[in-house]
C-alpha cells in the first residue's frame, strides 16, 4: 500500500492533469466558436455588398425600362398626332415618369432592408465572436485558479498528514 502523502501528491496531480486539460478544451472550443462567427460575420459583410451590387442594377434597369418605355409612348403619340407638351400626352408621360420614380424608390428601399438585415447579422456574429474569446480567456483564467487551488489544497493535505505523523499519528486519518 502507496504512503498518504504519496496518494495525496498523486491525487493532487491527476486532478490538475484533469483540470488542464479541461479547461485547453474549453479554449479550443471557444477559440473555434469566435472564428466561427468571424467566418459567418465576413460573409454576411459580402452578402451586404452583393445586396448592393444587386440593388443598384435593379435600379439602372428600371430606369432604362422607363426611359424605354417613355420613348415608346412619345414615338406613338407622335405618329399620331397628339401633342406631347399639352394636355392629356403631357399627363401621360408624366404618370409613366412617376410610376418610374416609385419604382425606383421600391427597389431602392427593398435593397436597403435586405442590406440593413445582413448588416445586423454581421454585427450579431461580430458580438458573439467577441463574447467566444471572451469566454476563452475567462475558461484559462478559471483553469489557472482552480489549478492553483487544487495544488493548495494538495499542499495542505501533504502538510497536514506530515504534522500528524510529527505527533505520532499513523498518517493514515488516525
Amino acid at each position: 500500500m502507496c504512503d498518504p502523502v504519496t496518494l495525496s501528491i498523486v491525487a493532487t496531480a491527476a486532478t490538475v492533469a484533469g483540470t488542464v486539460t479541461s479547461t485547453m478544451a474549453s479554449y479550443q472550443q471557444k477559440r473555434y466558436e469566435a472564428k466561427l462567427n468571424q467566418a459567418n460575420q465576413a460573409q454576411e459583410n459580402q452578402r451586404v455588398l452583393d445586396a448592393m451590387q444587386r440593388g443598384d442594377t435593379a435600379v439602372r434597369d428600371v430606369a432604362r425600362r422607363h426611359s424605354q418605355l417613355a420613348g415608346a409612348q412619345r414615338a406613338a403619340m407622335a405618329a399620331n398626332g397628339i401633342d406631347l407638351t399639352f394636355g392629356s400626352g403631357e399627363d401621360f408621360l408624366g404618370d409613366t415618369a412617376m410610376i418610374g420614380r416609385e419604382e425606383v424608390t421600391t427597389v431602392r428601399e427593398n435593397t436597403r432592408r435586405e442590406v440593413m438585415g445582413y448588416d445586423i447579422n454581421a454585427a450579431n456574429f461580430g458580438a458573439a465572436a467577441n463574447a467566444a474569446r471572451s469566454a476563452a480567456t475567462g475558461a484559462l483564467v478559471s483553469g489557472a485558479l482552480q489549478t492553483v487551488a487544487t495544488v493548495a489544497g494538495g499542499a495542505q493535505r501533504v502538510g497536514k498528514i506530515k504534522a500528524d505523523r510529527a505527533a505520532g499519528a499513523s498518517g493514515w486519518g488516525g
